[in-house]
């Protein structure tokens, strides 16, 4: 899935209702647009759905994918958990018409990717439907934590995630942060955790988890060092 976007408003609550709208133009709303594609929501598709087996455990809507260049639409459903909606980030799952997977990606509500907005929407439409908020944007904006010298990569860190926790049975602190490939146009997203007492002690392991909590990278990081990960471990550290 691209992950290349331009900012489309998402709207309120177009897809919120259980029954199909009728075929007309107005049958879909944008939701998010990238350099190759426009993505559109089916108006009045989107409904509460079973997940493994749970009863009303996620969301769903159809949505339509248009080829700019090709003019040419592919069609699926958008699933994502209601658990994710409250929490503010997690996956988006995508599903064929029949509903069977077929793939998945990594969403951050209130975001600017392709996918941020798809999860977003689906989120938002449920809030619609219930008149209560899942979860509710509170200023807390991404904080810029370095640049990368060379390649000039972007590394923020999202505020309201950072959370006290347990990693291998020992206390540690963990936050969400996103990576801005400014050559590639993109943004990708990893939950870094650290232990308090490497923390306390200046020096240990810092590691990337991705959001089904297994781990992708660990690194060996002393803090007030010079590198962008001994500048993410120093700013995740003083979070504590």
């Amino acid at each position: 899935m691209s992950r290349m976007f331009i900012l489309v408003l998402l709207v309120g609550n177009l897809l919120a209702q259980a029954s199909w709208a009728e075929e007309t133009d107005s049958s879909w709303v944008t939701i998010t647009e990238s350099s190759n594609t426009v993505w559109q929501g089916k108006k009045l598709s989107g409904h509460l759905t079973r997940v493994d087996g749970k009863k009303n455990a996620g969301y769903v809507y159809v949505y339509q994918v248009k080829d700019k260049q090709k003019d040419t639409y592919e069609f699926g459903q958008v699933v994502v958990l209601l658990d994710t909606c409250r929490k503010g980030y997690g996956y988006l799952f995508y599903n064929d018409m029949q509903g069977k997977f077929t793939g998945k990606d990594e969403f951050v509500r209130y975001g600017k990717t392709v996918a941020d907005n798809l999860g977003s929407m689906a989120c938002t439409s449920w809030d619609n439907s219930t008149g209560k908020i899942s979860h509710a944007e509170n200023g807390d904006k991404w904080q810029l934590v370095v640049t990368a010298t060379q390649s000039r990569n972007e590394y923020s860190i999202l505020p309201d995630t950072v959370r006290r926790r347990t990693f291998g049975g020992k206390p540690a602190i963990a936050a969400l942060l996103s990576l801005k490939d400014v050559q590639a146009d993109t943004t990708t997203y990893n939950e870094y955790v650290m232990a308090t007492a490497d923390c306390q002690r200046g020096y240990g392991t810092i590691r990337t988890l991705n959001f089904d909590g297994a781990v992708r990278e660990q690194y060996d990081v002393a803090l007030n060092g010079s590198s962008v990960i001994a500048a993410i471990a120093d700013t995740l550290c003083k979070k504590m």
